[in-house]
């Protein structure tokens, strides 16, 4: 996913596929746990690590590889995602899509705003 995000506009199909055998991992994974969360009942520590990269997925969807977060793929990843973006911890942090994109592009232009999330408060 970082090399997919940091290398917009030069993706190859490896880098697709690679992505889609850890979406496959974890819509796996889901479905052998005993709830809608990693940790079972209520997320726990995997759940919480896993959720950064999940929550800047959706930036896939506006350079273009929309076709790697299908629902109808990933039904319980997507319904996880869901789940995890209303927990309020996670409310207390989250950063939509918007953000991530503004991030990346200070990054890939040589300049990354380490301090963007400072800046827009």
């Amino acid at each position: 996913m970082y090399r997919v995000m940091m290398n917009v506009g030069r993706i190859s199909l490896d880098d697709d596929e690679a992505i889609s055998t850890g979406l496959n991992t974890f819509e796996k994974e889901l479905a052998n746990r005993n709830g809608p969360f990693f940790a079972g009942a209520r997320p726990g520590m995997l759940d919480y690590m896993i959720w950064p990269w999940c929550e800047r997925a959706d930036i896939l969807k506006l350079f273009g590889n929309q076709h790697l977060l299908r629902r109808d793929k990933y039904k319980k990843l997507m319904e996880w995602k869901n789940r995890m973006s209303e927990e309020p911890t996670v409310k207390k942090s989250l950063l939509d899509s918007d953000f991530h994109v503004k991030y990346l592009q200070s990054f890939r232009a040589g300049m990354p705003d380490y301090d963007l999330i400072l800046n827009s408060k």
